[in-house]
């Protein structure tokens, strides 16, 4: 995850680097996820497309149709008005209140915990971004 603020480029959160934007960031980015206003959403998918990402994802409550077309015409996955952390995590519930969950599960739960917009100082201005492994 690669989070992306202008206003606090260059310093930290949770021992991650803020970026000052998507271009600025020296990996590959698989999924750009929005945490801002619907207006902001044309703009990000712009730069989502110019630097290659493969899925724009915006938050709960966030959704442009013009950002959802630009994005998709450009060949990128596109989710509007919905929570990674809710729908990543639907295929791992457990109907039975008893049943474990794995060590794999629970440590998946706890990263999307952490970086949830609840926990984020600034909730409307950050950006967290999913990039590649390596």
């Amino acid at each position: 995850m690669a989070p992306v603020n202008p206003t606090e480029a260059g310093r930290e959160i949770c021992g991650l680097r803020v970026y000052e934007s998507l271009a600025a960031i020296d990996r590959p980015v698989d999924m750009v996820e929005v945490f801002r206003n619907s207006a902001a959403l044309p703009g990000i998918a712009r730069e989502a497309i110019d630097i290659g990402a493969k899925a724009l994802w915006a938050q709960l409550g966030v959704r442009n149709d013009e950002a959802a077309r630009l994005a998709e015409a450009a060949g990128l996955k596109v989710v509007m008005n919905r929570c990674p952390k809710i729908e990543l995590f639907r295929p791992f519930w457990k109907p039975r209140l008893k049943q474990a969950i794995s060590l794999a599960n629970r440590a998946f739960f706890m990263l999307c915990y952490t970086f949830s917009p609840l926990n984020l100082h600034r909730r409307s201005t950050w950006r967290l971004h999913r990039t590649t492994s390596s």
